[in-house]
């Protein structure tokens, strides 16, 4: 079995952070960034790669498409959701026809991605892969593929990206693999990770969360100074990142200050407080040099 098909397996059988309950139209879209709303009115057009159930793609769907198309000057948002878990796709599908939204779902590996499943009317577009790609045989690969068939049709991109730090993750997960060498039973692993979370009061959405973090078949961790030659190579700019918690520094002072990442994750776990080791950072590339 290949690794691809031992994370759609598991995937298959307990999508990440699907949720027991219907979504709520007061979602925070801007939680893994401040200027999503923003983002999303400027291009009118958002696929999310690596969807999963749908929530985020969902969200904004619902909270932006929500004026009647007859109001002079308004012009639909384009949503679209891509992953290659069919249990997924199918519990978005679930949501966005219960909502009577427009949400488009595709079933793709983003390996299979073309850059016709980038092409909208203006050219502008907003993609967020949000801790999806890291999950794949090649991460770097994964993102490439993403950044060469958007930019086919495209002239102004702006990308939200997410992913499981080289140096943050560490103490996380050398912290489980010390309790699975210890033959630490799965009920104590659980307990362990739900006492540095906390509980939502979602036992599916709890059991999901887990399982990912825990039990994942597959996952990479990476670094600014990794990723950060990709996107130089198709002319995107760096416009901010979480490592800073976006205020903007420059892509010089991000590298140089990545091993902290470690040190924060390693505090965390000696307060009894979950820290992922996660990061997003958003690039955009815009034909007249702008962001907003």
């Amino acid at each position: 079995m290949t690794n691809g098909s031992k994370v759609l397996n598991f995937y298959k059988t307990l999508p990440f952070n699907i949720k027991k309950d219907l979504i709520k139209k007061n979602n925070n879209i801007n939680f893994y960034h401040p200027h999503v709303k923003k983002l999303v009115l400027k291009h009118r057009n958002v696929i999310d790669i690596g969807c999963g159930p749908g929530h985020f793609i969902n969200s904004i769907n619902l909270q932006l498409n929500r004026f009647p198309f007859s109001i002079k000057g308004f012009r639909k948002i384009n949503c679209k959701g891509i992953d290659f878990n069919p249990t997924a796709i199918i519990y978005g599908l679930k949501y966005s026809n219960k909502f009577k939204l427009s949400t488009e779902f595709i079933l793709k590996s983003v390996f299979d991605i073309s850059e016709n499943d980038f092409n909208f009317k203006n050219n502008s577009i907003f993609i967020v892969a949000n801790g999806s790609l890291h999950h794949t045989d090649n991460c770097l690969s994964a993102i490439e593929i993403v950044l060469k068939k958007a930019c086919v049709f495209n002239r102004n991109i702006s990308f939200l990206i997410g992913l499981y730090h080289y140096h943050g993750r560490k103490p996380f997960l050398e912290h489980f693999k010390n309790l699975k060498k210890q033959k630490k039973s799965e009920e104590y692993l659980k307990k362990e990770f739900h006492s540095l979370r906390g509980l939502s009061g979602d036992e599916l959405n709890d059991e999901s969360w887990y399982q990912d973090q825990v039990n994942h078949p597959l996952e990479s961790q990476h670094t600014i100074s990794e990723i950060y030659p990709l996107f130089k190579k198709y002319n995107f700019k760096l416009i901010n990142s979480s490592l800073d918690k976006f205020s903007g520094s420059n892509i010089e002072k991000l590298i140089d200050n990545e091993e902290q990442q470690y040190h924060l994750g390693l505090q965390a776990l000696k307060q009894k407080t979950y820290f992922p080791g996660y990061f997003t950072c958003l690039f955009s590339k815009d034909k007249w040099n702008k962001y907003m």
